[in-house]
């Protein structure tokens, strides 16, 4: 009897040792999630490395003398928002100042219409509130 009851009390005493470390180590992770989650998820983040795809640029290909035989230019349409609030502010106070500057400096760069043409398309796209109008297609820079 005295036997049984010393192997029970050592397996009761094993069983409290393994609850309390289970019970310790949970406490942990609790503690770990809640209260340092942000701390570790920005660590894990800031570890974390990126697989992106970037897609190859197209060069110029040249011939066995030198000379080039095809090149390949980034091409931009160029819009702009007459609904923005930096242009729509104080009754559109800013965009009536800088309408004739603007309209000189496009016509200058483009060299395609005078500044009156753009002067009075870009009054126009204003009063009818464009959010998407069209300056010029396809720049080659």
């Amino acid at each position: 009897m005295e036997v049984k009851r010393d192997i029970l009390w050592r397996v009761y005493l094993c069983f409290l040792g393994i609850l309390l470390l289970s019970v310790l180590i949970l406490g942990r992770v609790f503690y770990i999630q809640q209260f340092q989650g942000s701390h570790w998820k920005s660590m894990s983040d800031s570890l974390h490395q990126r697989i992106a795809s970037i897609d190859a640029e197209r060069g110029t290909i040249y011939s066995e003398d030198g000379q080039m035989l095809s090149t390949s230019l980034p091409t931009f349409d160029i819009y702009m928002d007459f609904g923005a609030d930096g242009l729509r502010e104080k009754k559109g106070k800013r965009f009536k100042e800088n309408l004739d500057s603007f309209a000189y400096h496009l016509s200058a760069f483009f060299k395609d219409k005078s500044k009156t043409a753009y002067r009075n398309e870009l009054k126009q796209a204003y009063s009818e509130k464009k959010r998407y109008y069209l300056l010029k297609k396809k720049i080659v820079i």
